[in-house]
């Protein structure tokens, strides 16, 4: 198990990207995802994953999106089974909803009043990662999250960061 420094959440773009990394060109984006799952199957890192997340990466897999369907080819689906390896060997831990803080719906609301214009399932996330004591740093390709200044602001007055892999 990782030490508590070396705690990290997870959006579920970043899962999404290393599921899906041989569908997009940029390279450096492939290195850094791969780089990052790689700490944590080394045990460097616990990656965690709110369950709400966890459920929109599938639903993403699952439903079209945009007219177009994810094709689950042998390599995705390999990945897959990575990602159930992770989650019983607890290099990926799904965050319970139990195992938050009484604080998560306030973190919830100053979110929403902080940035009304970020996504509701980001909002769930970054409250999720805020009333979970022990991560303190949130990974994520969401331009609307790492460059919402005033969410910037907020999670840093917890002593937390949110940035790129």
């Amino acid at each position: 198990m990782a030490i508590k420094n070396d705690i990290r959440t997870i959006d579920a773009n970043v899962l999404l990207d290393y599921i899906l990394q041989d569908t997009f060109k940029d390279s450096d984006r492939k290195k850094r995802v791969n780089k990052f799952f790689n700490l944590s199957n080394k045990g460097e890192l616990e990656i965690r994953i709110f369950v709400y997340t966890l459920g929109e990466v599938f639903k993403r897999l699952l439903e079209p999106r945009d007219g177009n369907q994810v094709n689950l080819d042998d390599t995705k689906i390999q990945r897959l089974k990575y990602i159930q390896q992770w989650i019983n060997e607890d290099h990926v831990v799904p965050v319970k909803m139990d195992s938050l803080g009484h604080d998560f719906f306030d973190h919830y609301k100053a979110i929403n009043e902080k940035d009304s214009l970020i996504q509701q399932g980001d909002k769930l996330t970054l409250a999720a990662f805020c009333a979970d004591n022990d991560s303190k740093f949130f990974y994520s390709f969401d331009r609307g999250i790492i460059q919402s200044l005033r969410i910037q602001e907020y999670i840093g007055e917890l002593g937390k960061k949110v940035q790129e892999p």
